[in-house]
């Protein structure tokens, strides 16, 4: 496929106005697959029998390998599961995109996989009294590997779909995609050399667990690549896709993180003016570098800050590295407590079954749908990891930060993050020395997190 292919121009795909009845079939289906995920993702009692992949989990990350019945012949069906310290409002916030520009943003910054898409239609607009819903038509061109083997990229057309739920007394919510077929959008593969794929069952379901403010997150992924490779290379790539939710927590963290004041470089404290690190009070030297904290302006050493990719202005589509103290970093990412006050669309979800069909599908599009009272979930959760605190005498609010996250399992979730992305991303040459970067941000907060 040639390079200037991609990505396409914004009106490539002529799409003509949906019509009622089009609005009213994507909903329908949108709640339908939604309810089918949540079905999915239960790791026992639902429709699927889920194995634990031997040597394939990591401490933080479960990779299992599913038999349905229903699936089409020679598909694989796979899920990871992970716990996260985040809200519902993180997640859902975390996956809204409101334009091409927005997803395509996106795409860049957590699925590197993902070549090029477009946002053809939004069925369904978040509002007031449901802001985490939301249903859109989207298209996607994605490499399978990662990696230049030859293997022709895949294209994919498909209704993604965000919804709330309540599954016995918990609280979540649900992500769904599901490949449809759309007149305005036939196969490329004659002109653009793309290999149509489809997804059958895809998305991320995130549910409240016993500890609050911790989420149980199970991805599914049910995929036909329309692929003639031997299935060990397709499985492969899919693990490797799910190993991807390993670090979910740190781009939730990253996103709290893009939004408050960024200091400039004359703002910064002087390096040359201090000879301990803030935070841990080791003395620097050859072996201890320094480096400039973004929120505060201390001088830290490098095992006390990492970098993190933020957007320097409100809209910015692009991210630049930014180094964050621990104890910026943990102000920051704390998750607020569960709120304890059932919201509406809560209540409203709370309804009982009223025929044999999957869901009643007697709403709106700015309404929640009505889950069936069958759906139930694991509530099984792992118990938090013990982790330990630096052995040097450090200030309180470090102790307290490192209690909470260790520099052990901090270094360790960077070196998978910057596995997973570019290997320059996280320079911190590019991070402390690029003038034109940093000294005409000015001093405004970008703005609030959308909720």
């Amino acid at each position: 496929m040639p390079v200037h292919a991609l990505p396409l121009p914004q009106g490539f795909f002529r799409c003509p106005p949906l019509t009622p009845d089009d609005i009213r079939k994507c909903t329908e289906l949108g709640e339908s697959i939604s309810a089918d995920l949540i079905r999915s993702a239960q790791l026992q009692g639902g429709p699927i029998r889920w194995v634990l992949n031997s040597g394939s989990s990591e401490s933080e990350l479960q990779i299992y390998s599913g038999d349905d019945p229903t699936a089409p012949r020679g598909v694989r069906t796979f899920c990871a599961v992970t716990q996260v310290k985040a809200t519902t409002d993180d997640v859902a916030a975390h996956f809204r995109t409101n334009t091409t520009e927005e997803y395509r943003a996106f795409c860049r910054q957590y699925a590197v996989d993902i070549q090029d898409a477009l946002l053809l239609y939004t069925i369904a607009k978040p509002t007031a009294a449901f802001p985490r819903h939301n249903i859109a038509i989207k298209w996607a061109a994605y490499d399978i590997f990662g990696v230049p083997f030859g293997v022709k990229l895949r294209d994919s057309v498909f209704l993604e779909c965000h919804h709330d739920c309540d599954v016995q007394g918990r609280r979540g919510w649900v992500r769904s995609i599901k490949s449809i077929d759309l007149s305005c959008c036939p196969d490329l593969q004659a002109t653009l050399n793309l290999v149509r794929g489809s997804f059958y069952r895809v998305g991320m379901v995130a549910m409240e667990t016993d500890v609050p403010g911790v989420l149980q997150v199970t991805c599914v992924m049910q995929i036909d690549f329309q692929s003639k490779l031997p299935s060990f290379f397709v499985t492969a790539a899919v693990h490797r896709w799910m190993r991807g939710l390993g670090m979910f927590q740190m781009a939730l963290w990253e996103r709290k993180l893009a939004h408050g004041r960024f200091l400039t470089d004359d703002k910064l404290i002087p390096q040359d003016a201090r000879g301990r690190c803030f935070l841990c009070q080791r003395r620097f030297g050859p072996f201890l570098a320094k480096e400039s904290c973004r929120k505060c302006g201390q001088v830290v050493c490098r095992n006390c800050c990492r970098d993190w990719r933020v957007a320097l202005r409100p809209g910015d589509t692009h991210h630049v590295p930014a180094c964050i103290c621990f104890v910026c970093t943990k102000r920051k990412v704390a998750p607020a407590p569960p709120k304890t006050p059932t919201t509406t669309a809560t209540r409203t979800m709370q309804s009982t079954m009223l025929h044999p069909s999957p869901l009643d599908l007697h709403v709106g599009a700015d309404q929640p749908p009505r889950w069936p009272p069958e759906l139930v979930v694991s509530r099984e959760h792992q118990p938090p990891s013990r982790r330990r605190g630096a052995s040097l005498p450090q200030p309180m609010y470090a102790a307290q930060w490192r209690a909470e996250i260790s520099e052990e399992s901090l270094l360790a979730a960077q070196r998978h993050f910057n596995f997973q992305t570019s290997g320059d991303v996280y320079s911190r040459t590019r991070n402390r020395s690029n003038p034109e970067r940093w000294s005409n941000i000015g001093d405004v907060p970008p703005e609030s997190l959308k909720r």
